[in-house]
């Protein structure tokens, strides 16, 4: 707010500052948290856009299939997790090294709606970037290799997250078989133990 002054009633400012950058090396690659924001006005309107993105620079080239199974899906899930609400991937380019122009992966999305997580605030989420900001890198690099071990566990859970109007009998099911993949993968059955 803009107190007012002789000449000027009352107003208003807005301000964006980033977060600190995010950086470090993950199993695979060196990650990237960027946070930018875009600025568009108008005579009548204007409005700050944030907008946030990974990058990933991998030790080897991969395909589009292998960057989503290692990285792209994890990170989703990643961000869902820490925000309880279902996040969507809303761009995917890959580059070569060396090179500026930008490659769009296109297919078919685990979850689209990119309104869902749009309005958040820290205190509704499990965990913030302010949260774990000293920390994040590493978090995110175990986060991966969780992923990795877990695959089947992680994918069961995460089915749950981006489908939440699906009944109520089947996302009892889900938990379920959630819980007893997570349970064996977790710790060897032993002989005498079968699942539950």
């Amino acid at each position: 707010r803009i107190p007012a002054d002789e000449v000027h009633r009352d107003g208003f400012e807005i301000r964006w500052l980033p977060p600190k950058p995010v950086a470090g090396r993950i199993p695979g690659g060196d990650l990237t948290l960027r946070v930018g924001a875009k600025m568009s006005a108008d005579r009548r309107e204007h409005s700050i856009k944030e907008e946030v993105g990974f990058l990933i620079s991998c030790e080897r080239p991969a395909s589009d299939r292998d960057l989503n199974a290692k990285f792209v899906y994890p990170l989703q899930n990643f961000m869902t997790l820490a925000t309880d609400n279902p996040n969507t991937l809303v761009d995917f380019t890959v580059t070569r090294p060396g090179s500026r122009d930008a490659v769009h992966v296109l297919g078919a999305r685990v979850f689209h709606d990119d309104e869902a997580a749009t309005d958040l605030f820290p205190h509704s989420m499990l965990f913030s970037l302010s949260d774990v900001e000293d920390r994040a890198v590493d978090l995110i690099g175990k986060w991966i290799e969780i992923s990795e071990r877990l695959n089947d566990a992680c994918n069961l859970y995460f089915r749950l997250q981006y489908q939440p109007d699906s009944f109520v009998e089947t996302r009892f099911l889900l938990v379920c078989q959630f819980l007893e993949v997570y349970q064996g993968k977790r710790k060897p059955a032993s002989e005498g133990d079968r699942g539950f």
